[in-house]
């Protein structure tokens, strides 16, 4: 059984092996998927979770994505797991067959471009480059354009901050653009005379600055594309290819996003309608390519609620549209989210699932898509 698995950083993983509940047996289980913080596989148990090396090198391009420069250590390997894991477990035991998923989750994108989100953060250069799961965005472009504006020297850098002491600016100029200084760049969020304010050194999640030296800054125009596209006409089409003849037969999509979407009330509300064009475009696009031998409006989706805290304000909006969309569609579910413990890495993060809420999201996950196959013809096999 093929599965998709698509969202942002409660999909793509921020649980810990290490404080794993339960951890079981991988046999059988495959994922397929970008290797966006350019992972190493160092511990063994997780190697039999790949299709290929844990490095790809398909799908090439268009659909690649650019390094996600500076992730910390605790994000480059895969002790890192989202709810597939254990999805994976319990369709494996209730089928009978092995489960291979492909998978494509991006920590902070949302169903439409999020224009303000602080791109200063480490993982901010991929959310400015495939932003977005809009199936209307083009699959991939270049990420940005720069200019020119000026180039100095540095006589003083901080985490967030760099002086030349032989400007004489006006205040906030050069708010917007780009810092670049010895290899590491963030994004300016004001200046006085001679001193530049920045969010962060981008190439340097733990905030080290560059020695003083050199600097330039720059006018960039970002562009937007959609990891819509990427998935469906590009990893869709490397997994089917690793998978050897006959392909590939997707039996569903997993779905954790709407986070980000619940943050504005104005995206909240859209929830509803662009989770619809994503799933249209995914059913159609999957069929069209055979990559499913489904019809195109019987391939299950499972929706994951937003669990509706302080930190989503709009949560509950994006849940009821979610919610609607099951209502009239007997091939999507919501699964509850709301008793889902959080914790993260580290057991205190406030945005993040803990390893035992990552299991039981995965358990009900599988659990919903396991109804939704009931209603299906028996695969294929392929």
């Amino acid at each position: 059984m093929v599965i998709g698995c698509i969202g942002q950083s409660n999909m793509l993983g921020v649980a810990n092996v290490d404080q794993h509940p339960s951890l079981p047996s991988l046999d059988g289980i495959r994922i397929f998927q970008p290797d966006l913080f350019q992972a190493r596989d160092d511990f063994g148990v997780f190697t039999q979770l790949d299709f290929a090396p844990t490095r790809y090198d398909v799908p090439t391009a268009p659909y690649d994505y650019p390094v996600n420069a500076g992730v910390p250590p605790r994000f480059a390997s895969v002790r890192l797991f989202g709810p597939e894991l254990h999805a994976g477990v319990v369709l494996r035991e209730r089928l009978g067959a092995p489960v291979h998923f492909v998978k494509l989750a991006v920590g902070g994108v949302g169903l439409v471009p999020l224009v303000d989100w602080p791109v200063g953060l480490p993982s901010g250069w991929m959310w400015f480059v495939h932003d977005s799961w809009d199936p209307s965005l083009p699959h991939s472009v270049k990420p940005y354009e720069s200019k020119l504006v000026l180039t100095g020297r540095a006589t003083a850098t901080t985490a967030t901050t760099l002086r030349d002491a032989s400007q004489d600016w006006k205040g906030d100029e050069h708010q917007g653009r780009w810092l670049v200084c010895g290899g590491k760049q963030g994004r300016v969020l004001g200046n006085d005379r001679d001193t530049l304010t920045i969010e962060a050194w981008v190439q340097d999640p733990l905030g080290a600055p560059p020695a003083p030296g050199p600097y330039t800054i720059k006018e960039r125009t970002f562009f937007h594309a959609s990891l819509a596209r990427a998935f469906a006409e590009g990893y869709l089409a490397g997994a089917a290819g690793a998978s050897g003849p006959g392909g590939i037969d997707c039996r569903g999509v997993l779905v954790a996003q709407g986070e980000t979407d619940g943050l504005r009330e104005a995206s909240a509300r859209a929830a509803k309608a662009n989770m619809q064009a994503l799933i249209a475009y995914l059913r159609t696009t999957m069929k069209a390519r055979d990559f499913t031998t489904l019809r195109a409006e019987q391939v299950p989706f499972v929706l994951a609620l937003v669990k509706e805290t302080e930190v989503w304000p709009y949560a509950k909006l994006v849940n009821e549209g979610y919610r609607e969309i099951a209502a009239n569609d007997p091939f999507v579910v919501v699964v509850d989210t709301q008793d889902v413990a959080l914790g993260g890495f580290d057991g205190v993060d406030r945005n993040h699932y803990s390893a035992a809420g990552q299991q039981l999201l995965g358990e009900r996950m599988a659990a919903a898509l396991l109804e939704l196959q009931a209603k299906l013809p028996m695969p294929t096999g392929r």
